[in-house]
């Protein structure tokens, strides 16, 4: 992170004269000569034809009401101009909504005049700085880790080849993560991640090698079973890890669906997923972190589960980062009259008493003016508490550390759906006897796919490809079409739609390493009864089986 400028350029876009003044004014008395006003500008068009004029600008301030433009389209046209500079709005208008859609855009504060001081107003300068130059190093960070996972993607598949699809699919995620602006977290949380399939890997390596170099250990059926016990266990590991990952990563919108959920679920996941982050790498820089929850039975909250994982996630690696020698961080869910709370505390160094009220400023970060730009602060954090009409407060506790609590609205009436689901999964009792058609382009999963077929009576035809089961599919009769989904030459959804097309009847259950969340603009939904994720075992695939013949119901 580069050191702040001794002398801070500013670039004003104000129309009001008298609003000029009063900001030349705060300026002069609250920033100890660190301003140099480079130039005002009462109209965009004058602004934007001035920047190149008046020099080098570290910070513009700029007002949505022009004479020749208004709203957010002023914001938009000058952030096209000038991406490298911070842009703070300075309105009349005390609008929220307004505010939250202009730091969408990449407005670095939205400041209200007549509420504005003049210490608030150079405090924001400051922070708008920091916050941009981070923005701007986040995009050389994004090179280093798809380098690291690159590396991670050679070694896992000298380990295990099967592993390779995964980890191409976390590589994709960490991208669109880092569109997503969680490069932050994932750069904290990559090294962490290394180490978690690093020590999956270990029991796999060693064992495979053991059984491949050890003279009779094959004939050893005690040892031999051990060993594979030990290999399936971590590799189930692994495949956690990178469902985990993906679901953190994956790109979502606004409109990403909400369901029921226990928040306390959804917590424990988030400390296993950071554990590696506040426990072993707090632990290489000499930082020793404990974890304490008490967790209390609460109704679910109708919520977007990915970004609960984030926001949780994001509260648990600032609390780690506030501590420095030896601490404990406190996760707590309980409810109270139809609220479910959730409070994360630690005994860290506790905010920066100056920021003013945390809970009500959409940037806000617990850093001091030297840390700004580490993390992702409070705003992503606020407007996903926003986005579920909950209540996020947060403070110092006595003696040290920060504490947040949110306040989610209780679910009290809850759809009689999952209760369906968890009574067929405790009734499940797997398929026999079916007529499979399964495409499969790797041999290595064919094999499998052909050996867990037959354990359970089916009579399966192979394919390769989408052409050798179209040839297949005309020379017999399918109850279930058991398909890849990323295959050479013909995809699994358009392989689906064509045999549908002669077949209506026919089911269709999808294999893929993609797991629950497609590939963005795959129509296989559309086509797909069942959905059976990559890697699986026997019972996820009797599981998707019955599913599928189920009709996706």
């Amino acid at each position: 992170m580069k050191p702040p400028p001794k002398f801070i350029r500013v670039l004003l876009v104000e129309e009001n004269e008298q609003d000029e003044k009063l900001i030349a004014q705060m300026l002069g008395e609250c920033g100890s000569g660190q301003f140099i006003l480079l130039g005002v500008f009462r109209r965009l068009e004058e602004a934007l034809d001035g920047l190149d004029a008046v020099g080098g600008v570290d910070v513009i301030l700029l007002d949505l009401a022009l004479p020749d433009s208004q709203g957010l389209e002023t914001f938009s046209r000058f952030a096209k101009a000038a991406p490298e500079q911070p842009v703070i709005i300075l309105t009349g208008y005390d609008d929220e909504p307004l505010a939250i859609e202009a730091v969408r855009m990449g407005a670095q504060d939205y400041l209200v005049k007549y509420e504005m001081t003049g210490k608030g107003l150079v405090r924001s300068i400051h922070c708008a700085i920091e916050r941009k130059q981070a923005a701007l190093e986040a995009s050389g960070v994004r090179d280093d880790l798809e380098k690291r996972v690159g590396e991670l993607n050679q070694a896992l598949t000298q380990v295990n080849g099967r592993l390779s699809e995964a980890l191409d699919e976390l590589s994709s995620a960490q991208y669109m993560a880092a569109q997503q602006e969680r490069l932050h977290a994932m750069e904290r949380m990559a090294g962490g991640i290394a180490h978690d399939f690093n020590n999956a890997l270990s029991p796999i390596l060693a064992y495979s090698e053991w059984l491949l170099r050890k003279t009779g250990a094959l004939d050893d059926e005690t040892g031999l079973r051990k060993a594979l016990h030990s290999i399936h266990s971590a590799a189930g590991h692994c495949a956690g890890v990178v469902t985990q990952l993906r679901e953190f990563c994956r790109s979502r919108d606004e409109f990403d669906p909400y369901a029921p959920l226990d928040l306390g679920e959804v917590l424990q996941q988030v400390i296993h997923l950071t554990r590696s982050s506040w426990k072993d790498q707090a632990q290489t820089r000499g930082c020793d972190i404990t974890m304490e929850t008490r967790f209390c039975e609460t109704p679910k909250i109708q919520g977007a589960r990915e970004d609960l994982v984030e926001l949780f996630a994001n509260l648990i690696l600032n609390a780690a980062d506030s501590i420095h020698e030896k601490g404990v961080i406190t996760v707590d869910v309980s409810s109270l009259h139809e609220r479910v709370l959730v409070c994360i505390s630690d005994n860290g160094e506790g905010l920066n008493k100056e920021a003013g009220d945390p809970s009500m400023e959409p940037l806000f970060t617990a850093k001091t003016d030297s840390e700004i730009g580490r993390d992702l602060g409070f705003g992503m954090m606020y407007v996903i508490a926003q986005r579920h009409n909950a209540e996020i407060h947060i403070e110092n506790v006595d003696g040290g550390g920060t504490k947040v609590t949110l306040d989610f609205p209780a679910l009290l009436a809850e759809s009689a759906a999952p209760q369906k689901e968890e009574a067929l999964a405790a009734a499940f009792q797997p398929i026999k006897g079916l007529r499979i058609l399964a495409v499969e382009d790797e041999p290595g999963i064919r094999v499998v796919l052909g050996i867990y077929l037959a354990e359970d009576g089916h009579t399966a035809e192979f394919a390769a490809d989408g052409a050798e089961a179209l040839s297949k599919f005309e020379k017999g009769r399918f109850d279930i079409l058991l398909t890849d989904y990323s295959m050479p030459g013909m995809s699994g959804d358009r392989l689906a739609a064509t045999v549908r097309d002669t077949d209506p009847n026919i089911r269709v259950a999808l294999l893929t390493g993609f797991g629950s969340q497609m590939p963005q603009g795959a129509p296989l939904r559309l086509e797909m009864d069942a959905i059976i994720a990559k890697p699986f075992t026997l019972k996820t695939l009797q599981q998707g089986i019955a599913e599928a013949m189920e009709g996706g119901k």
